[in-house]
C-alpha cells in the first residue's frame, strides 16, 4: 500500500458544526418562482407596494369607523395612539407604511423581504374581510 492512497471515502460527511445556509438570492434553477417576477419586475413590485399601501389607508379608514360604532382598537400601540390623538396615529401609521415600502424598495433583491411585503399583502386581505365582518355586525355597513 503507497503512502498516497486514502482509507474511507473522504466525501462521507462528518459531524461538524455547519452554519444554515446564507444564501439571500434566488434559485436559478426555479424561473417560474412568483418572487423572482417580483424581484425581476419592478413594476409588479411598485404594484404590489401601491396595493399594500392603498390597503393600509383602507384599514385606518374602516378602523376609524369601526370606532366610531363602538368597537375597540385590538393593537395596543395604535389603541394608545388613537387615544391620545386620532390624527397622530393615523399619520404614524401613514409614516410607518411608508418606511416599510421604502425598505422592501431598497431590499428588493431579497428573497425574503420579497417574501414577507406578499405575506402582508395576504394578512392585509384577510385584515379587509375582519373588518367587513364587523362593520356588518356593528350593523355600520
Amino acid at each position: 500500500m503507497s503512502t498516497c492512497e486514502r482509507i474511507g471515502d473522504r466525501r462521507a460527511s462528518r459531524a461538524a458544526f455547519r452554519f444554515p445556509e446564507r444564501r439571500t438570492g434566488f434559485d436559478r434553477r426555479r424561473p417560474n418562482d412568483p418572487l423572482r417576477t417580483l424581484a425581476d419586475n419592478p413594476a409588479a413590485l411598485v404594484a404590489l407596494l401601491v396595493a399594500l399601501n392603498a390597503l393600509s389607508a383602507a384599514d385606518w379608514a374602516l378602523t376609524s369607523r369601526a370606532l366610531a360604532n363602538g368597537a375597540q382598537e385590538a393593537n395596543a400601540v395604535m389603541a394608545a395612539l388613537i387615544n391620545a390623538n386620532p390624527v397622530a396615529a393615523g399619520g404614524f401609521k401613514a409614516a410607518m407604511m411608508l418606511a416599510i415600502t421604502l425598505l422592501v424598495w431598497r431590499s428588493r433583491r431579497y428573497r425574503l423581504v420579497l417574501a414577507a411585503a406578499a405575506g402582508a399583502f395576504a394578512v392585509y386581505g384577510i385584515l379587509m374581510i375582519y373588518h367587513a365582518a364587523g362593520l356588518v355586525s356593528l350593523g355600520a355597513l
